[in-house]
């Protein structure tokens, strides 16, 4: 086994998945690819609230940089409005902001488990094409993914995500619980 990939959306299925792919990964001396997928559509209510009280200037801060046009005047405590201005655009930027957060934290959980040869990615659209595209595209030998995703709703949708990788992958995948 010379490649693993494991996909990661927060949730606590995707961690315990995370852990077994970095255990094989040690114990087999392989690569680990972490995966991340960002969906589009509207953000959460989690996604605001982490907005509004976590990470408003550090998100500011990239809006200005990647849009001065649309944020360069605008104040930090008025952003959230302001980035609701331009949903789209904005949306993207903060799920991005958000998934790399996610796979630098997973990077970090899969060395400290001992995982040596750690990279992570993350893609744009539809998870289980992009899952199964990422690991066909790396020729990765194990897909190991989490048996649900993160909230109620979105459950069932990774519930789903995880079906359709075991059902289509190339190569063997393991479903953690």
């Amino acid at each position: 086994m010379k490649r693993i990939l494991t996909a990661t959306d927060g949730s606590h299925h995707a961690l315990k998945a995370l852990t077994f792919a970095a255990d094989l990964a040690k114990k087999y001396d392989a690569e680990l690819l972490i995966v991340h997928v960002v969906i589009d559509g509207k953000l959460s209510d989690q996604d605001r609230h982490l907005l509004e009280t976590e990470y408003a200037t550090e998100i500011g801060d990239r809006i200005r940089q990647l849009h001065t046009q649309t944020a360069e005047d605008v104040n930090v405590e008025f952003l959230p409005q302001a980035l609701l201005l331009r949903h789209d655009e904005a949306a993207t930027i903060i799920r991005d902001f958000f998934g790399e957060r996610l796979l630098s934290s997973a990077e970090e959980s899969a060395r400290e488990i001992g995982a040596s040869k750690v990279n992570t990615t993350m893609a744009h659209g539809d998870p289980a094409k992009m899952i199964l595209a990422i690991a066909e595209e790396s020729h990765v030998d194990l897909i190991a993914l989490g048996s649900r995703g993160s909230g109620e709703w979105r459950a069932l949708l990774l519930g789903s995500v995880s079906s359709k990788v075991a059902h289509m992958a190339h190569c063997s995948v393991t479903l953690v619980r």
